[in-house]
């Protein structure tokens, strides 16, 4: 029922909806008139909505049959793409089991009420917030839904956990509690210089090291095109000496990470704080946080962090500069932030790039 009664100090009745909270009077005392009044009032309007949604579900089911019945559970199923990265297709894949949205998916998308979607979204999390922005569009663009159910205006806003760098007292604490597991702390240490995702680091393998030329090229895990994505780092003293010695005859830099899915590598680091007392909120994902910020405070070059990182954006939400033309279609050379770090502060800032004849700003 959407009105409710209630009687005032003066002895009226008045009737009050129970969504926008409006009051207004019955203009009577007598409670079983007010009964009467309320009862017909919520009838009407229960009628009414009955009626506009048959009318309408009627009107649309003739150009699309399946539009009164098609779920929220068939939407999520259908953004699902053949060509999606296998980490963002099980990511997708995972959103649909999620406990919080169970409800949701089994609803028909033209029996969703704004009131109930707006309810759900202030107690999902924020993964499920996002997952549900997603599917709403794309069911706006397949023409599933005659317009939003929540408006972008009012979505909420995803309140996200910590995000913040490591520090680097942080870093050197877990580096030295690793000593009887060097794998770990070779891969943590290449995350601290190169800032790359855990996933492609851990699947690091000789064919994208070149030791002559002094390179080590990383491709995104989550960029499915194979032209696109990759970035040439020039490796350091540090980063150079463990490639060097974690050399596997064309295998795998780190073989026990990279057999290990991701969530399992996560939930080692995190015993690994836990043990050490340290905050374990930090993520593998904190380092790449953590090289952004030492580049901003070494004038690192910004269309260099941007490729280092694997960004098409950096530094704030600047809009994109002529750079960015060449970072989305070419191979770009990044030099060693440890060199960088570690250059002469009396120099001008200028480091030379391999093979190219001269010297790059």
């Amino acid at each position: 029922m959407r009105y409710t009664m209630f009687r005032h100090n003066n002895g009226m009745y008045y009737l009050q909806n129970r969504e926008t909270r409006r009051q207004k009077s019955l203009r009577t005392k007598d409670k079983a008139k007010a009964q009467r009044l309320l009862n017909e009032r919520n009838q009407m309007e229960d009628n009414s909505a009955a009626l506009n949604y048959e009318l309408g579900t009627a009107y649309l089911t003739a150009a699309d049959p399946e539009m009164a019945t098609r779920t929220w559970e068939y939407v999520a199923r259908k953004a699902i793409r053949k060509n999606d990265a296998p980490s963002t297709k099980e990511r997708k894949e995972t959103a649909l089991r999620q406990r919080d949205l169970q409800g949701l998916l089994r609803k028909p998308l033209l029996k969703t009420s704004p009131e109930y979607l707006l309810e759900l979204l202030e107690e999902v999390c924020p993964s499920s917030n996002t997952f549900l922005w997603r599917w709403q569009n794309f069911a706006l663009r397949m023409g599933w839904l005659p317009r939003p159910i929540v408006p972008p205006i009012c979505w909420p806003k995803p309140k996200y956990g910590l995000r913040r760098a490591i520090t680097k007292e942080e870093y050197e604490k877990l580096k030295a509690s690793c000593v009887k597991v060097p794998q770990w702390a070779d891969f943590l240490e290449c995350l601290w210089w190169t800032g790359s995702a855990q996933g492609d680091m851990a699947k690091l393998d000789a064919s994208k090291v070149d030791f002559e030329a002094n390179t080590v090229c990383f491709h995104r895990g989550k960029i499915t095109d194979p032209d696109k994505g990759w970035v040439h780092i020039q490796m350091g003293p540090t980063l150079r000496a463990i490639l060097l010695r974690r050399r596997n005859n064309g295998g795998h830099f780190f073989p026990e990470l990279a057999a290990m899915k991701t969530e399992h590598r996560a939930n080692y680091f995190k015993r690994r704080l836990d043990r050490l007392g340290l905050d374990t909120r930090v993520t593998l994902h904190c380092y790449r946080y953590a090289v952004i910020q030492r580049c901003r405070q070494c004038d690192y070059p910004e269309r260099l962090a941007k490729a280092l990182v694997g960004h098409s954006r950096f530094g704030g939400g600047k809009p994109p500069d002529v750079h960015d033309a060449y970072l989305r279609n070419g191979n770009t050379h990044v030099p060693s932030l440890e060199q960088y770090e570690n250059r002469d502060q009396g120099c001008a800032k200028i480091i030379p790039f391999p093979g190219h004849g001269g010297a790059a700003a």
